[in-house]
């Protein structure tokens, strides 16, 4: 009898979350509808909208509601509604990127072109002059799965998608796929036009760390994910205590910048309990590592010396202590450190995976977690990690790095380059005398420090 008003309990339990989460989430559509004329939309604009995210930020209890504007059934590119609702049900906060008048801008409903020859317009457009045929691998309704090919790494879902051109006004159908090129780090969000094959948008998931126009990251980890998310499944179960692997990594840890900006420590069990409750060398949720390299659920770390944008299977492996106590010494050779700077990426990566967690990038804001431990739809995407990359294609392929943020259930990657500036005191003053001496600086990301010195007179102007 015990166990059986405990079950009962436990259903009344989740019936009721479950209907407070209905009434946040009416009262968040209600209040898209109000605030429509004040937006300068039409009730037609707002008519056909569906909720592509929900989730609750567990550090402030501030319940978050993201609507996608549709025409037809098909989604506007980044035409994304925010409604914030704090624990007592009340809106705090809304932005609005809705389209208006889209009855009147929409040029059409029905492509000209098929999925295949968008692809094939888009490898185009992109400069990729050796793409094969597409294979079909999938479809389901209008959207189209390709299999992945030597130009392309990734499987290339086609799908249809609207297009805001700030340029005309018009809102033009289009095909829109995601491309992660070989041979670059580049990776495409791209939209080409379902009448005529044109380009209509393109944009860059990966940020340079030098500085290029056409190159900027998105910052909307899981906004233009291409359906709604649910989230499906059960929980894995939380672990009854603290789980400790006792790992321990010889590193220069947070906050120190640099090598310049700290000392190097050996510290033992850095994963944050709540962030990474299972250590972070763990992937299915039970205690235990499933990785005594340095590879786990929040990052996989290793060089990638080739620029093969893959592990040799050269990771630095911690044992079954996991103890990653690598050999360093400033003064040598890039090469000499190369397991020591793969640990120091893993612990990074991971830190700030933990650090992040904590302000509400967690599982259900599509944070990068192989697992979701809560059970959250968008796993799978963990950070890769490459150290001393040699990417032969990316200019420049020295002080430098990116990091590609595409949709959430896809992995990040992160690409950390050598670093071959002159080291020293390349700046010296020889006057005044009260400054007078050899100085370290940093230099500039357009250009390395000269073989030549450059010598003249400062001016503070």
């Amino acid at each position: 009898m015990q166990r059986l008003f405990t079950l009962a309990l436990g259903l009344l339990l989740v019936q009721l979350t479950f209907a407070q989460q209905q009434a946040a989430q009416d009262k968040a559509r209600v209040h898209l509808t109000h605030k429509a004329a004040e937006w300068g939309l039409t009730v037609d604009d707002v008519r056909d909208v569906v909720l592509n995210d929900a989730y609750t930020s567990k550090h402030n209890g501030v319940q978050h509601f993201y609507f996608w504007q549709r025409y037809a059934g098909i989604p506007l590119q980044a035409a994304i509604n925010g409604v914030h609702l704090n624990a007592d049900n009340e809106i705090v906060f809304a932005t609005n990127t809705f389209e208006a008048n889209l009855a009147a801008r929409v040029n059409t409903t029905e492509p000209t072109i098929t999925a295949e020859a968008a692809l094939e317009y888009a490898f185009a457009e992109l400069g990729v002059t050796d793409a094969v045929r597409p294979v079909l691998k999938e479809q389901v309704g209008r959207t189209y799965t390709f299999q992945a090919q030597p130009t392309v790494h990734n499987d290339v879902k086609v799908e249809l998608r609207y297009q805001p051109v700030r340029e005309t006004g018009a809102i033009v159908l289009c095909w829109n796929m995601s491309l992660d090129l070989a041979g670059t780090a580049d990776y495409w969000s791209v939209r080409i036009d379902a009448q005529t094959g044109k380009l209509v948008s393109r944009h860059n998931y990966t940020s340079y760390s030098h500085s290029e126009e056409d190159r900027t990251a998105t910052h909307s980890h899981y906004l233009l994910s291409s359906q709604t998310k649910t989230v499906s499944g059960e929980p894995l179960a939380a672990p009854s205590m603290i789980v400790t692997d006792n790992a321990s990594y010889n590193v220069f840890p947070l906050p120190a910048e640099s090598p310049i900006h700290g000392e190097r420590e050996l510290i033992v069990n850095p994963a944050d309990p709540v962030a990474s409750p299972f250590g972070w060398h763990d992937i299915d949720g039970e205690a235990g590592a499933e990785y005594t390299i340095t590879r786990g659920n929040n990052a996989h770390a290793y060089l990638d010396l080739a620029g093969f944008n893959s592990s040799l299977g050269d990771e630095p492996d911690g044992g079954d202590d996991l103890v990653f106590d690598t050999y360093f010494d400033l003064n040598d050779e890039a090469e000499n450190l190369r397991e020591a700077v793969v640990v120091q990426l893993f612990y990074t990566v991971n830190m700030i995976h933990d650090i992040s967690f904590a302000y509400g990038f967690d599982e259900a804001a599509g944070n990068f977690q192989r697992t979701n431990y809560t059970g959250a739809a968008g796993g799978g995407d963990h950070i890769i990690a490459e150290a001393q990359d040699n990417s032969t294609s990316i200019d420049p392929s020295f002080n430098n790095a990116n990091f590609s943020t595409p949709i959430d259930g896809v992995n990040g990657r992160m690409q950390m380059f050598i670093w071959n500036g002159v080291a020293g005191n390349p700046l010296a003053v020889a006057a005044p005398e009260s400054v007078a001496g050899g100085y370290s600086v940093g230099t500039a990301e357009f250009a390395p420090v000269p073989e030549v010195p450059v010598v003249g007179e400062l001016v503070n102007a």
